[in-house]
C-alpha cells in the first residue's frame, strides 16, 4: 500500500513537508475506537484459540473457523453502508436535523434488514451445502453456522449505535460494555465450549453479542431523544418570548 501510494501520488506533493501538528491530540481521539475495535476482534476471533486449547482435535477448531468466517461474511454489509451512512449522518446531527435523521436511519435500517433477511434464508436452507464445500466433515458445524450467525446479523443490523454514541462524546461507556461482552465471550466459552463443542464457543459468542448490540441501539435511541429534547426546549422558550 505504501508504494502504491508513493507512486500514485502527484508531483507537487512530494516536496510538500508532512505537517505533524496535532498528532498527540488526534491518537489520543482516536484511542477509543482503538480499543473498541480490539474488543470486537477478541469477540468474533478469541473462540478458535479457545476451541484449539480445549480440543486438541483440528476437526473441532477447523469446523468453528468456516462456520464463524462464513457467519462473519454479513459483517461485510454492515461495514460498507456504515462508511456510506455515517457520513450523512455526522453531518445532520451537527444540523440538528431530527427528521433527516430518522429518515436516514429507518433508510439504513430497511436496507440492512433486507439484506440480513436473505442471509440467514440462504444460511438457513442451503448452510450445510455450502460447509460442505470445505469438505464433507464440515457439514457439522450447521448448528455453529446458524447460531454464529444470528449473532453476526445484530451485530450488522445495530452496527451505527457504537459510532454514533463515540461520536456523540461516549467513549467510556462503549469500550466498557465492548469489553464486558469479550470477557463475558472469553468466559462462556470456556464453559460452553469444554461442553458442547464448536457449537457451544458460538453461543458463547452470539449471546453477548446480541445483548451488546442490542444495549447499544437502546443506548444510542435514549442519547438521541435526550439530545432533541433538549435543543427543543430553548425553541419552545423562544416561541412563548414572542
Amino acid at each position: 500500500m505504501l508504494i502504491t501510494a508513493l507512486a500514485a501520488r502527484p508531483k507537487a506533493l512530494r516536496q510538500v513537508k508532512a505537517d505533524s501538528k496535532g498528532r498527540r491530540w488526534w491518537l489520543k481521539k482516536s484511542l477509543p475506537l482503538l480499543v473498541s475495535s480490539v474488543m470486537m476482534t477478541l469477540l468474533t476471533s478469541a473462540g478458535t484459540i479457545i476451541l484449539e486449547v480445549l480440543h486438541p482435535s483440528q476437526a473441532v477448531v477447523g469446523t468453528y473457523a468456516v462456520a464463524m468466517q462464513t457467519a462473519s461474511l454479513i459483517s461485510l454489509i454492515g461495514t460498507s453502508t456504515n462508511r456510506y451512512y455515517l457520513p450523512m449522518l455526522v453531518v445532520l446531527l451537527e444540523r440538528r436535523d431530527q427528521r433527516g435523521i430518522k429518515a436516514l436511519l429507518d433508510k439504513r435500517m430497511q436496507l440492512i434488514a433486507c439484506f440480513i433477511a436473505v442471509f440467514l434464508s440462504i444460511i438457513g436452507v442451503w448452510g450445510q451445502e455450502i460447509l460442505g464445500l470445505f469438505g464433507s466433515d464440515f457439514s457439522q458445524g450447521y448448528q455453529a453456522l446458524l447460531i454464529s450467525a444470528a449473532g453476526a446479523a445484530f451485530s450488522t443490523l445495530f452496527s451505527d449505535s457504537p459510532y454514533y454514541l463515540q461520536f456523540m462524546g461516549r467513549n467510556r461507556l462503549v469500550v466498557s460494555l465492548m469489553s464486558l461482552a469479550a470477557l463475558s465471550m472469553i468466559a462462556l466459552s470456556f464453559m460452553l465450549g469444554s461442553r458442547y463443542g464448536s457449537a457451544g464457543v458460538a453461543l458463547a459468542y452470539a449471546a453477548p453479542t446480541m445483548l451488546l448490540f442490542s444495549s447499544l441501539k437502546w443506548l444510542a435511541n435514549r442519547h438521541m431523544r435526550n439530545l432533541f429534547a433538549i435543543n427543543a426546549q430553548p425553541n419552545l422558550q423562544s416561541h412563548k418570548i414572542r
